[in-house]
């Protein structure tokens, strides 16, 4: 609870971040399906089926992360969706890279999930240069380790948010 309430006095709070990180995979995908579809709202877009996660309308700009190893997708990479192709292809940009490829929408469902948020797990071993918005402070299963975790995979600590949930 100290380590709780320090994070919280010496990070910022806010109400959205570019990477959302928690603990559980369904808060995950509820806070990665509402802002895909905030982010969706009014733009061109195509529908990536459903597989691991739910189906979602798919934009350029769309943030996914590799859930798998198989052909250009990697796993834990981040990726931006760059353009649509087609009614069911997408030109795929690696975040890290640089590189682009195409990809059609069922290998995307198949390879990888929205990238808006992810679990503690998974940030694990990772740097970030997006800010990222810290959940679930409050739960009883949050524990230092995640703390530490939360706040040291930032190049910039300023960039750094705890969320009030």
């Amino acid at each position: 609870a100290q380590t709780i309430a320090a994070c919280r006095k010496r990070f910022q709070t806010a109400q959205d971040s570019d990477l959302h990180v928690c603990l559980s995979n369904r808060r995950r995908r509820c806070i990665s399906e509402n802002k895909q579809a905030t982010a969706a709202a009014g733009k061109i877009c195509i529908n990536v089926p459903a597989w691991d996660d739910h189906g979602y309308k798919c934009v350029v700009g769309t943030q996914v992360v590799g859930c798998c190893t198989s052909g250009r997708i990697i796993h834990s990479v981040s990726y931006t969706v760059a353009q649509l192709v087609h009614h069911d292809r997408v030109l795929l940009r690696d975040d890290g890279l640089g590189e682009s490829f195409e990809i059609s929408t069922e290998q995307l469902a198949k390879t990888t999930q929205l990238g808006w948020a992810v679990t503690y797990h998974k940030l694990q071993g990772e740097s970030e240069d997006r800010p990222l918005l810290l959940h679930d402070f409050g739960h009883k299963h949050m524990t230092r380790a995640h703390a530490y975790m939360g706040v040291s995979r930032v190049r910039d600590g300023a960039r750094v948010f705890v969320a009030r949930d």
